[in-house]
């Protein structure tokens, strides 16, 4: 217990000594070998992401007949999480086997920035996809056939819409 106290009472005159300076290196308070847990699983995780998305996208290339305008939005929410999990899983298995953020500040914002954009342009897509299925199942006879211009412009309206929620905190809100 002393132990943990002295602990907790480093890292506090740690943060003061640093409060000032940029924050180049970020000991984590978590023990390394938690961390290094998380980031087994972290490769996991993305090996796993990369192949499973990778085989959907090219399936969806190489059948052109699944290439319809509903599947368009399976298409997007495919891409959008195979490139986030490109871009943001090694962030963070990076600063898992490092016990600590090795970044710096903007690469902190870029990380918060990738894995914000990607929630939101998710969230919107499956948002997007349930309005689509609810009309089907819903009014089946009464729906209009959708063309590939109208799932473009939705799809383009939600990763617009992610976009802008996501930089509303690099400008300060």
């Amino acid at each position: 217990m002393l132990n943990l106290f002295n602990r907790d009472k480093n890292l506090s005159m740690l943060d003061d000594a640093n409060a000032t300076t940029t924050f180049e290196f970020t000991q984590s308070p978590v023990e390394c070998y938690k961390l290094r847990f998380v980031a087994i699983y972290c490769i996991l995780l993305l090996t796993l992401s990369v192949s499973f998305n990778s085989m959907l996208v090219i399936v969806f290339v190489k059948y052109k007949e699944l290439r319809t305008p509903l599947n368009t939005f399976i298409i997007a929410i495919t891409v959008c999480n195979l490139c986030s999990s490109c871009v943001e899983l090694p962030f963070v298995i990076t600063s898992n086997l490092n016990c600590g953020w090795t970044f710096g500040k903007s690469g902190c914002i870029l990380s918060g920035f990738i894995m914000y954009f990607s929630g939101c342009a998710s969230i919107y897509l499956m948002v997007a996809i349930s309005i689509e299925r609810f009309y089907i199942l819903y009014k089946p006879l009464s729906i209009r056939e959708m063309n590939s211009q109208v799932s473009v412009f939705a799809i383009l309206f939600c990763l617009l819409n992610g976009l802008l929620w996501a930089l509303f905190p690099i400008f300060g809100w």
